[in-house]
């Protein structure tokens, strides 16, 4: 069975199978490599929201900002760095420009 998963960004992948006779036969096979009749991907092609992460980040240090915003703008960051934990490798060539702020 797969499921489709409506909310999804053109960014995201995510399938779920299981070893439904009516699978597509692309995912069921992908599912057989994996060892397992369930199978749970989510696959990121890049990091979209590296210019609000940027902004953020350099807003963050700004000597002067209220601790409201502060922490807004802290909290969004982290909502979007835990969505790659599974593709870490995505953040890599924007590492430099998000901690150079700090």
């Amino acid at each position: 069975e797969v499921v489709a998963m409506d909310n999804l960004t053109s960014n995201d992948e995510q399938a779920v199978l299981g070893a439904a006779d009516d699978a597509d036969p692309y995912l069921a096979a992908i599912a057989e490599d994996a060892g397992g009749d369930l199978l749970v991907a989510n696959r990121r092609e890049f990091f979209q929201e590296a210019d609000e992460v940027k902004a953020a980040l350099q807003k963050v240090c700004i000597p002067d900002l209220e601790p409201r915003p502060c922490r807004e703008a802290c909290e969004r960051v982290g909502v979007i760095w835990s969505q790659y934990q599974e593709q870490p490798g995505l953040l890599d060539p924007f590492m430099e420009d998000m901690v150079n702020p700090l």
